[in-house]
């Protein structure tokens, strides 16, 4: 995210892996170990704390091969994935607003995750 510096750093809290997002040198948003599965391939977090970044970032199963971005005009990028402790772990940002989907393929090239919805509900103000 290009003018917003930001970043998503592991952390250990109670014995936990935690994520700790940090936008503009701010604590934004954190969580601990999100519950992942073949199941419930990828476990997302979106933060909107800071009102020029829309953080989303979060843990994937080992079934997950690939995360791929897609943003609401239908452009879409690679999303690294990061191994630690046996976990994978994920963080992006972009300007709120922006965001599409985010979708995870199993190793045969297979959609088994999207966070569409999620994300539309999100950035959807209730009313």
């Amino acid at each position: 995210m290009e003018g917003t510096t930001w970043r998503v750093d592991l952390v250990s809290a109670d014995g936990k892996l935690c994520t700790q997002a940090t936008v503009g040198g701010k604590p934004a948003g954190s969580g601990c170990e999100p519950p992942v599965s073949k199941e419930i391939p990828v476990n997302i977090a979106l933060d909107g704390l800071d009102p020029n970044v829309l953080l989303i970032y979060g843990a994937a199963d080992s079934s997950v091969a690939r995360l791929v971005a897609r943003s609401a005009s239908g452009t879409s990028q690679a999303v690294d994935i990061t191994a630690h402790r046996g976990k994978a772990f994920f963080a992006y940002a972009l300007k709120p607003g922006t965001a599409g989907d985010l979708m995870a393929f199993d190793s045969g090239g297979q959609q088994v995750f999207s966070a569409a919805d999620k994300i539309r509900e999100f950035e959807t103000p209730a009313g």
